[in-house]
């Protein structure tokens, strides 16, 4: 499994110690290694600030993003809603007028349905 190995670079290990690998480098390396070395860790350092600085304005331009499309749909809920309410009074309202409709036919349907099995018989 790669996740588990030991990375090559001292510095990108769990256990690294600063003191005892600058030791180590100004005992072992001469001056030009070590201003190379320098120059290097430099240029690294720049190029990881610039890489965490585009990471955090990607997903700071996700978050806000993220936040407007929750705004958007909290607007289209209170609307849905709105118009919902709407939808349940007209609904309301029609089965008041169907009942109304259907007291009123009552009587008239009584008297239909007698008529039917009347002229059934005939």
């Amino acid at each position: 499994d790669d996740d588990d190995a030991e990375p090559a670079e001292p510095l990108d290990r769990t256990d690294f110690e600063a003191k005892a690998y600058v030791e180590e480098l100004l005992r072992r390396q001469p001056l030009d290694r070590l201003l190379e070395r320098d120059a290097a860790l430099r240029r690294e350092t720049r190029t990881l600030g610039s890489d965490l600085q585009a990471l955090v304005y990607e997903n700071y331009s996700k978050f806000i993003a993220a936040t407007e499309t929750i705004q958007a749909m909290n607007a289209n809920v209170g609307a849905m809603e709105a118009g919902v309410a709407c939808l349940d009074a007209t609904l309301c309202d029609v089965d008041t007028l169907a009942k109304q409709v259907n007291g009123s036919l009552a009587d008239k349907r009584s008297q239909i349905d007698t008529l039917v099995r009347s002229r059934r018989l005939l």
